[in-house]
């Protein structure tokens, strides 16, 4: 599998919590639904939880990832 390498741990932590829900939920789209939800939470809920917390930001968009996507963010000194 050809993904980034910030991307692996999660790759992995994912394909040993899926067995795991497999075996919990036998019904298959019950099973199909709680890996959706749970990836919609990591994807979208949890950056966003991450970004509102304050101080959490400023080091997020440190990264070479938030940069990537969104650009270098703006001066916070104040200029005006």
């Amino acid at each position: 599998m050809l993904a980034p390498e910030f991307l692996r741990p999660v790759i992995e932590a994912l394909q040993s919590v899926i067995p795991m829900l497999q075996g919990v939920f036998q019904n298959g789209l019950l099973n199909l639904a709680v890996i959706v939800s749970f990836l919609i939470f990591c994807i979208g809920i949890m950056p966003l939880i991450l970004l509102l917390s304050p101080g959490i930001d400023s080091m997020i968009q440190d990264t070479p990832v938030y940069k990537m996507i969104w650009g270098t963010p703006p001066d916070r000194t104040g200029d005006g």
